[in-house]
């Protein structure tokens, strides 16, 4: 009887004999719940996030493979989750969640559809963080670095762990969860805009993260009822802004506000990287 192990080792195999590819970063990867997000050139990207843990993968995948009597029962062996092409399938969120919430790995493309152009990058669409927050799970982005080619050797490279955990207690509305899809994803456009300016807000939030790695206290915040544009703080970005006031790390303007979707300049960033790094040495 076919199980999902056997047909991953299979696959596994058939595939790096003709699609080889080299898995960096896989130990990144933690036993329990995850949302795996990855680009998608051809239909054996499965395989390469089935190889970051030794754990099954439920994949997240179109409806019409069904369509074929023998990839239905192989979608149904590996427990994969099918899902309509337009995104609103109620019935495929509930199945994800629930797999997660067990404890399980769920994956995801996307792009939607497999990238058949000279663009590095598809339209993406949102969902992983939606999963990642009602299920309180990370995301591990696993990317291609180039389109994989016939018998030549590609590198799949599995990113730092994003952490969306800000987002838990909040009482989610559809802004929210547009920004924390541009935290997984890039911006709304499904770009990642790496030369576009940052906001202070955003460098706040940026300096919050590292704090939190480096086990620094980020506790005991207190309210920014004294600048005049507090209410204009993004929610996702609330408890960061708040931390840096508290620390000294981001000062007000003079007239007053906080200018939290104001452009952070480069002596800004300098000055607030300056006072971090001098709370990290006392």
């Amino acid at each position: 009887m076919l199980s999902y192990g056997f047909l991953k080792k299979i696959m596994v195999a058939f595939t790096q004999l003709l699609f080889p590819f080299k898995l960096i970063g896989k130990e990144k990867v933690k036993d329990g719940a995850a949302v795996l997000v990855g680009n998608h050139y051809r239909i054996w990207d499965i395989v390469h996030m089935a190889c970051t843990t030794k754990e099954k993968v439920h994949f997240i995948t179109k409806k019409e493979l069904y369509k074929s009597k023998f990839l239905a029962y192989l979608c149904n062996k590996v427990e994969a989750i099918p899902v309509s092409r337009d995104g609103n399938d109620a019935a495929a969120i509930m199945t994800a969640l629930r797999y997660l919430k067990k404890g399980e790995k769920i994956s995801m493309f996307p792009e939607g559809t497999r990238n058949r152009t000279d663009a590095e990058l598809l339209p993406l669409k949102g969902g992983a963080a939606l999963f990642a927050i009602k299920a309180r799970v990370p995301v591990y982005p696993v990317m291609c670095l180039r389109k994989t080619r016939l018998f030549c050797r590609t590198k799949i490279v599995v990113g730092d762990p994003i952490d969306l955990s800000s987002f838990y207690d909040m009482r989610m509305t559809a802004e929210d969860y547009a920004a924390a899809e541009e935290i997984v994803l890039g911006c709304a456009d499904g770009s990642f805009r790496p030369d576009a300016p940052i906001t202070r807000e955003q460098l706040a939030v940026m300096l919050y993260r590292y704090a939190e790695t480096q086990g620094m206290n980020t506790g005991g915040r207190d309210t920014l009822h004294g600048f005049s544009d507090s209410g204009s703080v993004s929610d996702w970005a609330r408890d960061a802004v708040a931390w840096a006031v508290d620390s000294g790390i981001l000062t007000g303007l003079p007239n007053g506000t906080l200018d939290p979707a104001g452009t952070a300049t480069r002596a800004e960033a300098a000055a607030m990287l300056q006072r971090l790094v001098g709370l990290m040495v006392r």
